[in-house]
């Protein structure tokens, strides 16, 4: 029988996830809608209360948390705005690509300064009109088409770019790149 119950530590991080999202986003939540702000300074405090790039695994300078816990934060921020969330959680997607995917020398070039410092991944991920596609030409690749959802594009400090490989069969499977 599966046992749903927090654990203790998973508790501290949801209770330190709400009462930062209750404290600081709440109140500021609105200028940021209207106005249309990237928050940064609401970022910055959660970067240093531990609370962004938690899965990142221990060996590249993260908490190595599970998704579960992850998620338990992103439940907290989300509920105080989505937008703030969906800045966080987009970064958590494109990392996590590149933790089950990527390289070790990979992991440690982009994982690392998102730990070290207060950072953003960009998830490329939705097509527009035309299928995104990615056309080797000899070691390079060569990526050509629309993205409708670039989440973090202006403040990222690299991409995770889903695409098609061009001249391949076409069995529905993308590749992942950085940019």
């Amino acid at each position: 029988m599966a046992d749903f119950r927090l654990t203790d530590e998973q508790r501290q991080y949801q209770q330190l996830a709400r009462e930062f999202a209750q404290n600081e986003i709440v109140p500021r939540a609105a200028h940021y809608d209207a106005t249309g702000e990237f928050p940064g300074d609401i970022y910055q405090q959660a970067w240093q209360l531990g609370l962004m790039n938690v899965h990142v695994p221990e060996k590249f300078g993260g908490f190595g948390l599970g998704v579960f816990d992850a998620c338990l934060i992103n439940e907290e921020i989300g509920a105080a705005c989505t937008g703030v969330g969906a800045a966080m959680d987009a970064t958590n997607l494109a990392q996590t690509v590149l933790i089950l995917s990527g390289s070790e020398e990979q992991k440690q070039e982009f994982l690392t300064p998102l730990v070290e410092e207060c950072g953003f991944a960009a998830y490329c991920w939705l097509d527009g009109t035309r299928k995104t596609t990615a056309l080797r030409t000899g070691s390079d690749f060569v990526i050509s088409g629309e993205k409708l959802a670039v989440t973090n594009a202006g403040v990222a400090r690299w991409f995770l770019v889903l695409a098609a490989a061009a001249g391949e069969q076409d069995d529905g499977a993308l590749s992942a790149f950085i940019v």
